[in-house]
């Protein structure tokens, strides 16, 4: 409670000779004005030639004072740090002395000593008027030359013009309170209405009653039709620059809105690749390639992005409820919803943050498929244990510009390099190794080695598959008979309908040639099919079945 009160003292302390703001100098002037219509009936009270007339002027003064309290008691409890102010403590002493003044004018009508209703003493002067602009001091007015003096009908008149003044000022009242833009509106109207009512009603007064035009009650009303309507002006002033603001800030608000949803359309293939995991979906190196690639694009759209969206966050935030309630209070209007405009910059927000982890996942998947190949290298034959071994080096190399700090990238390349010497290595040996089988001795037919091989010789170099594939054409360099004929079908007695033989086939290509190795096959080639038990072993060929193969110096060959 001491900490509040210190911090109340230095609020007063600090405001204490400051200028009162234009909204809070309205208010105090206001307090004054209702001051001003006490004095007034003190005045009428002290004039007065009837004791109704009198009573009626005291009821007014007291009302008046009342109200003057009430406005000044809502400005204290708004404003506790200003008690201090001179212009607020000017009001308050005001205040009380006007109290003090309504108190004796109660006792002197209730005296038995009272002057009679003919003989009132003189009123005493009315306390000094405060300016609109909220000086403490009232400006000096130089008095007309001569006053006239009013009739009570006049007088009349002149209350009703104040009444229609504190109608506008009351409605000035609701204007600076209102908290939504058409009750402020409402009350700007209002305000208007009366102040140019009794304008309109002092000049037929002052029509109708020249000779008093210059006296001092009506140059008081003339000051406070020319204060309201300072007032009023200033309002719609000040209404004018708010409603130029919020249009300006509607439009930027709109602008900024259609540029998000101008991003999302624009790079809605990208938003959707990028997901928070890796982009890596196949084990070859073309998809590794392919997540490269997209990586780069979805970068190159995130820098497109992220300027448009940090100045955006900057300005509604980065919470869809938050950047939807900013977009609605700033009036945005763009082609689409403000609460779609907040789940597309939540899209965008989701994509740049999914974004950053993606090289790093991707290469993790790299690594993984890469170890996996090397897992189970010895599952395939020489041949493909070197082209998995060259495509994984392919692939750790493209993983290694996704993400260059891998650090199982820069172990697994050292890896796959000695792995596939070593598998090299024990290639060479296996062919250095390797032999011709020839044919198998004691072949008993039906046909002979020779002729056998070289009609398989022949059936295979017209192959398009062997000595005619567009891809990889092969040299049939020699053909064994390894094996008699065998069994390849039967029917559904059991009895032999088509027959294979057994063969070994040695073949050399453009990449073996220079090497000087040539590829032996394992083959079965298979006769034409014949009636049970009496099925040819011999050709035409109808087709080979594979087996297993290797490699050998072509020196080894017949």
């Amino acid at each position: 409670m001491l900490s509040a009160l210190l911090t109340l003292i230095l609020a007063v302390a600090a405001h204490a000779n400051e200028p009162l703001g234009s909204s809070e100098q309205f208010k105090i002037d206001q307090v004054h004005r209702s001051l001003d219509n006490v004095a007034k009936d003190l005045e009428r009270i002290e004039s007065a030639d009837r004791d109704d007339a009198a009573a009626l002027a005291r009821r007014g003064a007291q009302r008046n004072l009342d109200q003057a309290r009430d406005r000044l008691d809502q400005f204290l409890s708004r404003n506790r740090e200003l008690v201090s102010h001179p212009d607020v403590m000017a009001a308050s002493t005001r205040l009380d002395q006007l109290a003090d003044a309504i108190g004796r004018a109660d006792a002197a009508s209730s005296s038995p000593t009272a002057p009679a209703s003919g003989e009132r003493r003189a009123a005493p002067a009315a306390a000094r008027k405060h300016s609109a602009t909220g000086n403490s001091e009232s400006p000096s007015q130089t008095a007309p030359a001569a006053d006239a003096a009013l009739s009570r009908r006049q007088k009349f008149e002149l209350q009703q013009i104040d009444t229609s003044l504190n109608n506008a000022e009351s409605s000035l009242d609701a204007y600076h309170d209102a908290d939504r833009e058409d009750a402020a509106a409402l009350a700007l109207r209002g305000a208007k209405r009366d102040q140019a009512e009794s304008a309109e009603r002092l000049e037929a007064f002052v029509a109708a009653n020249p000779a008093v035009a210059d006296s001092k009650e009506v140059a008081t009303v003339r000051g406070r039709i020319t204060e309201v309507a300072s007032a009023i002006g200033s309002a719609e002033a000040k209404a004018g620059a708010a409603r130029a603001d919020a249009a300006t800030t509607a439009a930027t608000a709109t602008e900024d809105a259609q540029a998000i949803l101008d991003l999302q359309q624009a790079h809605s293939d990208m938003i959707a690749s990028i997901h928070g995991r890796s982009v890596v979906y196949y084990d070859n190196p073309g998809a590794v390639d392919e997540a490269l690639a997209a990586i780069e694009a979805a970068e190159a759209s995130a820098e497109a992005i992220r300027p448009t969206l940090l100045e955006f966050g900057q300005k509604y935030g980065s919470q869809g409820a938050a950047i939807e309630e900013a977009l609605d209070a700033a009036g945005a209007e763009a082609s689409s919803t403000n609460s779609r405009v907040a789940y597309n910059a939540m899209a965008l927000l989701g994509f740049l943050d999914k974004l950053r982890g993606t090289r790093a996942v991707s290469a993790e998947t790299v690594a993984d498929n890469v170890a996996g190949r090397l897992a189970d290298i010895d599952d395939y034959s020489a041949k493909v244990q070197q082209e998995r071994l060259e495509e994984a080096a392919e692939m750790i190399r493209t993983g290694q510009s996704i993400d260059p700090n891998n650090p199982r990238l820069n172990r697994l390349r050292s890896q796959v390099d000695q792995l596939a010497q070593a598998k090299r290595d024990e290639q060479m040996a296996r062919i250095a190794s390797a032999t011709w089988p020839g044919h198998m001795s004691g072949f008993d037919g039906p046909g002979s080695t020779d002729q056998l091989s070289s009609s398989v010789q022949q059936y295979l170099a017209d192959d398009r598959d062997w000595g005619q594939s567009e891809k990889r054409p092969q040299d049939v360099l020699a053909v064994s008979v390894t094996g008699p004929w065998q069994v390849a079908a039967k029917d559904m007695f059991g009895r032999p309908i088509q027959w294979r033989l057994p063969v070994t086939v040695a073949i050399t290509d453009d990449e073996l040639r220079p090497e000087g190795v040539a590829q032996a096959f394992e083959l079965s080639m298979v006769a034409k099919e014949g009636a049970p038990n009496e099925a040819p072993k011999s050709p035409p060929w109808d087709g080979f079945w594979v087996g297993d193969n290797y490699y050998l110096r072509m020196g080894e060959l017949p």
